[in-house]
């Protein structure tokens, strides 16, 4: 379609799970959108460093969208985690769900962030945010699982586990 583009939306789950696919919406975009979208696809090759400096030039340009700057504070979120940087992540995390609170995949990856600075109740309760939104995603059901046995809680059904909790 003219006009129209692909934006990456670099919502995979984190170093802590693999697995997760990158997923890209057709949305139409301005010049900082383009700069999401490329900072996006810089951040999938494992260009952290300049997936980084492009998502951050977007966001400082203030003529995003709150959707796409949600999706450009995620993407911040989710490369920070693959740093190991938690508190970093959380503060993009925290960005993204204040501008849409309706995307699972901000809770996930902020449950992500959690997870890697062992606060597993926080974990536990973005990763069943997340369900509420999408009780579908396999993604959330392993990694509340995972959080849930690193508190010492195995379960042998999260299906059983998240319909008596959600």
């Amino acid at each position: 379609m003219p006009g129209r583009s692909h934006i990456i939306l670099f919502a995979v789950c984190a170093a802590l799970v693999a697995g997760a696919p990158a997923r890209s919406v057709e949305i139409t975009t301005s010049p900082a959108a383009g700069l999401i979208n490329d900072g996006a696809r810089a951040l999938d090759r494992g260009d952290v460093e300049r997936g980084v400096r492009l998502t951050k030039e977007a966001l400082e340009s203030h003529t995003l969208s709150s959707n796409v700057a949600a999706v450009g504070y995620n993407n911040l979120c989710v490369a920070y985690n693959n740093l190991e940087a938690y508190d970093r992540a959380l503060d993009y995390c925290n960005q993204a769900i204040k501008l849409n609170k309706r995307n699972w995949r901000f809770f996930n990856n902020r449950g992500t962030a959690k997870f890697g600075k062992g606060r597993l109740d926080g974990a536990i309760a973005d990763y069943m945010r997340a369900l509420k939104i999408n009780h579908r995603a396999d993604i959330l059901k392993r990694n509340l699982e995972m959080a849930l046995e690193r508190r010492g809680e195995p379960v042998e059904d999260i299906e059983a586990y998240i319909r008596d909790n959600l």
